[in-house]
């Protein structure tokens, strides 16, 4: 639930509350290398795959309440607007795995619908985390200056059930940004800030993960569109940054399907983001980002390295039309493109998956109270590797999908 109350033009409080259970149980089967019987290095055939029976099944309960008081203060020609809040969550999770082997497979002439023997199931987590969290925020405005302060401390406890030793972790993280709102509606800006947030999950050895934080800052320029004219609405945003983040999760190299922490990684990047509504009929986005990451502390041989799963390069971008009168009025249709880069599939950086362009469509009509919509995604069926991870473990990204919708508002 949402709950808002305002008890004067200055002060108002406001509740969130969110809770959900979720249960999964997945089965994967993956391979595990070419056929090599006499394991001198050189597969046998060059097409037998080996397999192996993966799986995982997982359950978590969640709470999170989150309580904020809003306060606006002016005094002559300063103004500011704070912020006092207080957010609790609460987490149970547990998670069961298992190997087993499965039959092998040809490459070129493959069998499918085997059995597979069931694999044994051994528990791995589960464990009970309490984070209460205490923030504040406080934005100071000076005619055409603002300047933004925020603070706040986290308190966890991640409890393993059945008892044993409790792991207890505090941080202090903050914010501050400033930017200058010109008239013509420019506004460049800089911020810092740090970040503290709990993993969930542990390594392969049943080692919990440790809390992530991380150090950013952030340069750019935001244009508001507000001299374009009246029908015309606009939003542009330019903005470079650079993170520094200790404890990321990347793949494990040796035990498939789970995760180790790196040490430290540093992600560079350069974003741009335009969206634009002009007299109700054509609305475009667009965004692009340019990303570099490096592994710059690990006890592993990964050091330098880029971040697994990480493309170089996004963009995206969609157009649509809406007729506002005549007989077609309320039906409109877009046309879009994403662009993925090249990303690396294992921490090793041997594998490496090509840039790939995919387009997707839409068709909608929409009434006061009905929207009836038709989506496809990847309407091309363009067929991608999207990651491969070792010789015998590639995955394929996600192919056409097409998706229907009844929306009714009330």
């Amino acid at each position: 639930y949402d709950f808002k109350h305002r008890f004067s033009d200055r002060f108002s409080i406001q509740q969130n509350l969110k809770y959900f259970d979720v249960k999964v149980d997945s089965r994967a089967v993956f391979g595990t290398g070419l056929l090599d019987v006499d394991f001198n290095g050189v597969p046998d055939d060059f097409r037998t795959v080996t397999r192996s029976d993966f799986p995982f099944n997982e359950r978590i309960d969640s709470m999170s309440v989150d309580t904020r008081a809003y306060l606006d203060l002016e005094g002559g020609s300063v103004e500011q607007s704070m912020l006092f809040g207080v957010d609790y969550r609460k987490y149970d999770g547990y998670s069961e795995f298992g190997f087993a082997s499965a039959p092998s497979i040809d490459l070129f002439a493959p069998v499918y619908n085997a059995v597979i023997p069931p694999a044994t199931i051994f528990p791995f987590i589960n464990e009970t985390r309490d984070q209460l969290g205490v923030y504040f925020q406080d934005q100071i405005k000076a005619g055409n200056f603002i300047l933004t302060l925020n603070a706040r401390n986290d308190s966890v406890e991640r409890s393993p059930a059945g008892g044993g030793s409790s792991q207890d972790d505090e941080e202090f993280t903050y914010r501050v940004g400033a930017n200058y709102v010109f008239d013509n509606g420019f506004a460049p800006y800089i911020q810092t800030a740090t970040s503290f947030q709990p993993v969930s999950g542990a390594t392969f050895g049943g080692v919990p993960f440790q809390p992530t934080t991380g150090d950013q800052i952030e340069a750019g320029i935001k244009y508001d569109g507000r001299n374009l004219g009246s029908g015309v609405r606009l939003f542009g945003a330019l903005a470079v940054y650079e993170i520094v983040q200790k404890n990321v999760l990347t793949p494990d190299p040796v035990n498939l399907f789970f995760s180790v922490q790196e040490g430290e990684v540093e992600v560079t990047g350069v974003e741009l983001e335009v969206s634009a509504r002009i007299r109700e009929r054509l609305t475009f986005n667009l965004a692009f980002t340019s990303i570099d990451t490096e592994i710059t502390q690990t006890s592993g041989s990964d050091l330098g390295n880029e971040l697994v799963a990480v493309p170089d390069m996004l963009f995206s971008g969609l157009v649509d039309y809406t007729f506002q009168d005549g007989p077609l009025a309320g039906f409109g249709f877009g046309l879009g493109a994403r662009h993925r880069g090249e990303l690396y599939g294992d921490g090793a950086n041997q594998f490496k998956s090509d840039s790939v362009t995919m387009y997707d469509a839409i068709l909608h009509y929409d009434t006061r109270d009905w929207r009836i919509a038709v989506n496809a995604s990847n309407f091309t069926d363009e067929i991608f590797v999207d990651r491969c991870s070792s010789t015998s473990n590639c995955f394929y990204g996600t192919r056409r999908l097409i998706t229907g919708s009844v929306t009714r508002k009330f």
